[in-house]
């Protein structure tokens, strides 16, 4: 990172408290802000999103992995559980509804009644009369039929009840599925949790459709397994890589060099501030089923462009990541200014876009270094077996290198020569009359024959 995103990452985790967030560990301070944000995004009505001036918009959600026991303790903790409960709390309320009132309880708002939806109003005269006789004499009627497609269906309390789910959360992918088919029309939250590395292959069907545009997906692997799961190049994890990755670890977090620089205003009582966002964001979602999306005013088009070009330039380190990191620098947005937006604001206090740039950022570099670190950790793995593969076979007679790379699947001829040489300048096999052979008294071992060999 530059020192000028450098002074803007401190300077934003210095406002939202990080350190204190991630009880001490700055890290997870970031990441459970990240998550605190994207998770605010995601409860919204579908259709949320950043306008500007002209019109351009930018949609907000991002879906998540959170690697590593703290920060998916944290984020457990501090949102997940949140979650469960008011959605428990909305089926309780909407049973209780209909237990005291019966069938009379439908319409399409929990809250008092708002004033009549155009749209609606024209959508329940074409159910009552398909033809639109004096609709479609209209030279705009196809027009305005067509603005009827937009959008679902005015949404019942009745509907609302039979498909009330607006997280969705469970430990297999038949649970996922089944709760799926009962989400309130949108995009739900969906949680996984993943307790072993196969979990990653288990989940791909249903995390490929929910990655894919039914939800926003938010998984936590407690125990670190992402790392093998890209490793061991497990099938059916191609949904991976449409998340965006918080984990545990200091690195790219350093302190700015001029640590003389003004820390600015505090915005005190985070995780207030989150829980009152909150109970805002689901009131909306669920509160007036016919109300639109929200809708923040802010002029993105420029920074936007810039972030495109950033996640560009990132791309060659990790395929993909202009699609699954798209939104995040909106989605940040969206997220924290919603927070600051739920209690008085201290005096002197703003959230300058640099700030969250600087945070989208950081989160990118965490993820490319990350994935970079898993994949060189995945080919010393591979060169490791490869070798052992190679002293075993020489283990039955001397081998030209043209026989050693018959008795692998796909192994290169100069990988071959690589590997050869390296085990040569190790002291464990030789080259002589045209062909290799395994040093009969072997040097003593290396410091990496400790790791687990693989059959190759």
């Amino acid at each position: 990172m530059t020192s000028q995103d450098s002074q803007l990452l401190h300077a934003l985790l210095n406002a939202f408290d990080a350190e204190r967030l991630g009880e001490g560990d700055p890290v997870a301070g970031a990441n459970l802000l990240v998550a605190m944000a994207c998770s605010l995004a995601a409860i919204q009505k579908p259709g949320c999103c950043l306008t500007d001036s002209r019109g351009s918009t930018v949609g907000v959600g991002t879906n998540l992995i959170v690697s590593g026991p703290l920060s998916a303790a944290l984020i457990d903790e501090k949102i997940l559980s949140g979650m469960a409960r008011r959605q428990e709390n909305l089926v309780d309320l909407l049973h209780r509804a209909y237990r005291r009132n019966g069938e009379s309880v439908d319409g399409c708002c929990l809250l008092p009644a708002t004033s009549p939806d155009t749209r609606e109003s024209l959508r329940e005269s074409f159910i009552d009369n398909p033809s639109l006789p004096g609709l479609m004499q209209d030279r705009d009627g196809e027009r305005l039929l067509g603005i009827l497609l937009r959008d679902p269906c005015r949404t019942t309390i009745r509907d609302l009840r039979e498909r009330p789910a607006v997280f969705v959360t469970g430990s297999t992918p038949v649970r996922i599925a089944k709760q799926l088919d009962r989400s309130l029309p949108g995009r739900p939250l969906v949680h996984a949790c993943v307790d072993v590395v196969e979990d990653f292959t288990r989940l791909g069907g249903t995390m490929a459709a929910v990655t894919g545009g039914r939800g926003t997906a938010v998984i936590t692997d407690p125990d670190g397994l992402l790392g093998e799961a890209l490793r061991t190049g497990l099938p059916g994890t191609n949904w991976i890589s449409r998340t965006v990755w918080l984990g545990d670890g200091q690195a790219c977090l350093k302190s700015p060099e001029n640590r003389e620089v003004d820390p600015g205003v505090i915005l005190e009582g985070i995780e207030e501030r989150y829980n009152i966002a909150m109970d805002i964001a689901w009131g909306k979602r669920v509160g007036n089923l016919t109300t639109a999306p929200p809708v923040m005013q802010r002029e993105f088009a420029g920074d936007q462009i810039r972030w495109m070009d950033f996640l560009r330039e990132v791309e060659p380190d990790f395929p993909g990541i202009s699609g699954s990191a798209r939104n995040l620098q909106a989605t940040l947005l969206f997220g924290l200014q919603a927070m600051i937006d739920a209690v008085r604001v201290p005096s002197g206090f703003g959230l300058a876009t640099g700030q969250v740039g600087a945070l989208a950022r950081f989160t990118v570099h965490r993820m490319a270094r990350v994935r970079g670190e898993m994949l060189r950790l995945a080919e010393n793995a591979r060169r490791r077996r490869l070798e052992a593969g190679i002293v075993q076979r020489l283990a039955e007679g001397p081998l030209c290198v043209r026989e050693i790379v018959r008795k692998f699947h796909a192994v290169r001829t100069e990988t071959c020569h690589e590997l050869l040489y390296d085990l040569q300048a190790a002291g464990r096999v030789y080259h002589s009359g045209g062909r290799w052979r395994l040093v009969k008294s072997p040097a003593p071992a290396s410091s990496d024959s400790g790791h687990l060999v693989l059959e190759a």
